[in-house]
């Protein structure tokens, strides 16, 4: 997939056929609409009250303990499943899912406080780091899937990849943020 950006909007040219994403193609393919906050790293002047520290020390199950780092295994139990959704689904990168970057925090804030957040520009954003850089994933595979499908690419010869063991979440993970499985009886 060549993914190209052209007047802030994304198009790759797959099998002879061109995808473009525009806000009537996020809303057919995903259901999104191209409305909120563009928001990222070096991107929060809409954010009037943001504050890192302030806001990662208020998600701490304790708030006066000292920041070595921004980890997510501090925090409280709701914030370490955003936080789990940040890094795995909407922007996952190749390792070390429990060390937050700004662009996480930023989402975080705005996710708690209710903000409205452009979905679609920040899956097209970690799309184009997924080019770029190798420690970005392309966002939601299933997401691409959809793409493909609404472009209706020819898919005859192409090869099926099977979910393998490495691409599932392991109860480990789930364990590590915290969240254990309860016996109903």
């Amino acid at each position: 997939m060549n993914l190209k950006v052209k007047e802030d909007r994304l198009e790759s040219r797959v099998k002879g056929v061109t995808m473009k994403t525009t806000p009537s193609i996020w809303m057919a393919v995903v259901g999104l609409k191209c409305e909120g906050l563009k928001i990222g790293k070096g991107n929060i002047e809409a954010l009037v009250d943001y504050n890192k520290i302030t806001f990662y020390k208020s998600c701490m199950r304790d708030q006066c303990g000292i920041i070595r780092g921004f980890n997510v295994g501090g925090s409280a139990m709701n914030l370490r499943i955003i936080a789990f959704i940040i890094v795995w689904i909407m922007t996952p990168r190749g390792h070390v899912h429990t060390v937050l970057h700004e662009k996480d925090i930023v989402l975080m804030y705005c996710i708690v406080n209710r903000l409205r957040v452009n979905e679609a520009f920040v899956l097209e954003e970690q799309m184009q780091k997924s080019k770029q850089l190798v420690d970005y994933k392309i966002p939601y595979v299933v997401l691409v899937s959809n793409f493909i499908e609404y472009f209706c690419v020819p898919l005859e010869g192409e090869i099926v990849e099977l979910v393998k063991q490495n691409h599932e979440v392991l109860a480990t993970t789930l364990h590590k943020i915290g969240l254990t499985k309860i016996n109903n009886e």
